[in-house]
């Protein structure tokens, strides 16, 4: 205290509480008045006159004050110690007698001026933060509006992209079904003239034959020929012709005309004519008779040059016999020996004992891609190109209740869980829809969100209905928990382009899966992992695979006109091919025992095989389909319903 002035002794006592206070503050900063006094830019003697009470400071000097101390001892200023030196500060200045207005209005006057630099502050700051936002603004604004402009760009081209890829697709498939049915229409029409040329063929030859009788029956020795002629009259001299008994080299009276003139010289229809049998024309006057000129040239003709021109007849004949040959691989068999050998050996095999003929399930308006029986057999579902879904009741042969309506695009395939109480169906859209089979109600629907492919060719379920597979166009097998109906791991990848087959092992630990390319995969299905082996041996795009029911057998059909069958314990190919000669196989299926094997594809038929024999044991035409699609056995192996065209056929089967 002795380093300032002694505070006045006739002060109130606000002020002389402020006046120590604030010799306390500037006590703890341990320097003297004057040298705050300079680093505060202050008068000395104005600062003695705070501390010392004579004078009340202005605020600003108790905030620097307080300022000064709280950084000199490394601590906040806090609010509660601000509240407490204002209020003190305030009453020192009520107290106060000398000049107390004028220090009451400068107070005020402080206090305002802090308001509004601090106001000031604020709004220059507030201004600062306004424009950069405004500025930001602008630019997002600027981005947005660019990227809105590329995407509704973007979804143009990609919509008209997709439209035309669409309208492209419908045309290749109108285009395809066209050219499908001109194949065949050709075919019928190739075989109807290769059969029309056979025939022709054999009729030339057979003429060719009676040709070279004639003409070697009427080459006779010199006095043979004078002795029918001495035997035979004159048809000059005579005006009706001869009679049967007149000549005797005519086999019998009833292949002879015998009325006069040229009018009546025609002969019968039954036999086969030759110069024994035709009339004798009269010969004009002064020619020898016709037949002795014919007789007399050939007589003087030298012998050699007849023996030339037999082997053209006999050329003929090869011709004829090997055109015959090809007509015959065309139509009947693989075998060389034609019709005759193909017709023993299909004798040779028992044939399946069919009841009755096809029954035709007639209600789809567009061509039928798949059939499926329920497990108890007593429903068959058919999936077609007209979008809908369809239920039969095997006992009566009719649709039951209205159909399934859902999908936007045709329908490739239909499959019934292992329980018989969901069907799944996947075709020309990027969703497998599930339907309860009891209400015909729509339950779920499983979408592709990993990829751009709007196709699913084939679906299938688990043995234990836990997983549902799915072949889709990108080349993928995509697999659902059927529980969550959430995608299960990863796609199985690794065909090039369109998988049109997935197929269960019986055990539900193999998938095998067929598509674009000459190969068919197989995975495991607990690790998802791609096996080693891979199945080679066909010629082109394999169109279906299914396992028999005991797990022993894999059967593959292509569009090369084969089915191949496989040993699912060595992947080795099993015996020789089946060869359907039908423009590709589209389906294939094998019945409960695993003793037949069913086959569908573009001859308007179903084939049934003997998988132990490999040979073919009946064909089930169907009239007017032109192809089938779908082949499917029932549970009990007595019926088998097959696809195609408008139609589905049913058999029953012994």
């Amino acid at each position: 205290m002795s380093r300032w002035d002694l505070l006045e002794e006739e002060i109130e006592s606000e002020v002389r509480e402020l006046a120590q206070t604030l010799r306390m503050l500037l006590d703890s900063l341990g320097i003297s008045l004057r040298r705050y006094a300079a680093r505060t830019y202050s008068d000395p003697g104005t600062v003695s006159r705070y501390l010392s009470g004579k004078r009340v400071p202005p605020w600003s000097f108790v905030m620097g004050l307080l300022t000064e101390v709280a950084e000199h001892r490394g601590e906040p200023v806090t609010a509660e110690v601000t509240g407490r030196l204002r209020t003190l500060h305030r009453k020192a200045v009520s107290a106060g007698t000398s000049n107390r207005r004028v220090q009451e209005l400068q107070l005020l006057l402080e206090e305002q001026d802090q308001e509004v630099r601090e106001s000031q502050a604020k709004e220059q700051a507030l201004t600062d933060l306004l424009r950069e936002r405004q500025r930001r603004l602008h630019v997002v604004q600027n981005e947005l509006r660019a990227l809105e402009a590329a995407q509704a760009t973007d979804r143009e081209e990609h919509r008209i992209a997709l439209d035309q890829a669409r309208a492209e697709q419908s045309r290749l498939r109108a285009e395809r079904d066209n050219l499908r049915a001109e194949v065949t229409t050709l075919r019928n029409r190739l075989a109807d003239a290769q059969r029309a040329t056979t025939v022709a063929e054999e009729r030339c030859a057979r003429l060719e034959r009676l040709l070279d009788a004639e003409e070697h029956d009427s080459v006779q020795p010199p006095e043979s020929e004078t002795a029918r002629q001495q035997s035979v009259p004159d048809p000059v001299s005579q005006s009706s012709g001869p009679s049967a008994a007149a000549v005797p080299f005519l086999p019998s009276s009833e292949n002879v005309q015998t009325a006069a003139g040229p009018s009546t010289a025609k002969q019968s229809v039954a036999p086969v004519a030759t110069p024994r049998n035709r009339r004798k024309s009269p010969a004009s006057p002064g020619e020898p008779p016709r037949k002795a000129v014919a007789a007399s040239s050939r007589a003087s003709q030298p012998e050699a040059s007849r023996a030339a021109a037999r082997p053209l007849v006999g050329r003929r004949r090869v011709m004829s016999t090997a055109l015959s040959t090809v007509a015959a691989l065309v139509l009947d068999g693989d075998s060389p020996a034609g019709p005759s050998s193909a017709a023993s050996e299909e004798k040779s095999v028992p044939r399946l004992p069919v009841a009755g003929p096809a029954i035709a399930l007639n209600g789809h308006m567009d061509t039928i891609y798949s059939v499926a029986f329920s497990p108890d057999g007593k429903v068959i579902a058919t999936g077609s190109a007209d979008e809908t879904v369809r239920l039969w009741d095997r006992a009566t042969r009719k649709e039951i209740d209205r159909h399934l309506t859902g999908h936007t695009d045709g329908v490739c395939s239909v499959a019934f869980s292992p329980d018989g109480k969901t069907l799944a169906t996947g075709g020309y859209e990027e969703v497998v829809l599930l339907w309860d089979t009891v209400t015909r109600e729509q339950t779920g629907k499983l979408s592709i969100t990993d990829t751009d492919t709007d196709t699913i060719f084939s679906v299938a379920f688990s043995p234990d209905g836990e997983i549902l597979a799915a072949g889709c166009e990108d080349g993928a097998v995509r697999l659902w928990n059927t529980a969550t109906r959430e995608q299960a791991g990863k796609l199985l990848s690794g065909h090039k382009d369109n998988v049109y087959s997935v197929a269960f092992s019986p055990d539900g630990g193999i998938l095998a899966a067929s598509g674009w390319g000459e190969t068919v995969l197989l995975w495991d299905v607990s690790t998802r992992k791609r096996t080693s082996e891979i199945l080679t041996g066909h010629t082109d795009t394999v169109y279906a695979v299914a396992f028999s029911p005991d797990g022993k057998i894999l059967a593959t059909g292509c569009i090369d006109d084969t089915v191949r069958l496989w040993d699912t314990a060595t992947r080795e190919h099993m015996g020789k091919l089946l060869t359907t000669r039908n423009d590709g196989v589209a389906s294939v299926a094998f019945s409960p025992d695993s003793k037949i094997l069913a086959t569908g594809g573009y001859d308007q038929a179903v084939r049934l095989w003997d998988t132990s024999t490999r040979k073919q044991i009946a064909k089930l035409p169907t009239g007017r389909t032109k192809s089938i699609q779908s082949v499917a056995f029932s549970p009990d192996g007595k019926t088998l319903v097959a696809g195609g065209s408008k139609t589905a056929w049913l058999w029953q089967l012994y």
